[in-house]
């Protein structure tokens, strides 16, 4: 049987908990929380009370400014990028995983992005223009590396097999 959705006051008092939390992380073991709670607090973005996409929205504005005074910490990839690519979550929840994502991609290594680029790219040719485009440049960006950051040529990816998805990307 699947437990009850939160209530409002459930999804506040847990976000409350985790902008204290945030709040009180010093910068060591920020990299740690935030591969935590990023993912876990874009996904409160389908919550349907307005009250906590607004906490949502002041936790991730805290998280830019922390991010911002440590530009080479890096930012969980995988998770974001499985969050974005879950075709099950709302589209809200979808554009903000995107964007950092993004975020993401610029502080990631070259291997994690090359690696991580793929699943971004799997139907790229049926997103939105705008995330179509943000995921291109990312691709040009992870994919014009050195052959030993890739694993598969690029002409044998997956995305290249769907002549949708490659126009998308040509």
């Amino acid at each position: 049987m699947a437990s009850p959705a939160p209530t409002e006051a459930e999804e506040l008092a847990a976000l409350n908990k985790a902008l204290t939390a945030l709040g009180f992380t010093d910068d060591v073991k920020l990299e740690r929380f935030l591969h935590v709670l990023m993912p876990r607090v874009i996904d409160q973005m389908a919550s349907k009370h307005e009250s906590t996409k607004r906490k949502v929205l002041e936790i991730l504005s805290h998280v830019n400014k922390r991010i911002k005074a440590v530009p080479a910490m890096p930012l969980p990839l995988e998770d974001l990028t499985a969050l974005y690519v879950n075709e099950e979550r709302p589209p809200t929840v979808r554009n903000f995983a995107l964007i950092y994502v993004e975020q993401a991609h610029a502080r990631a290594t070259p291997e994690d992005r090359a690696a991580q680029i793929l699943p971004l790219l799997k139907g790229v040719g049926t997103r939105p223009k705008q995330a179509a485009d943000i995921i291109c440049r990312l691709a040009i960006r992870a994919l014009a590396v050195p052959e030993r950051h890739v694993r598969v040529r690029v002409d044998d990816m997956e995305f290249m097999t769907v002549d949708r998805d490659r126009a998308a990307f040509v």
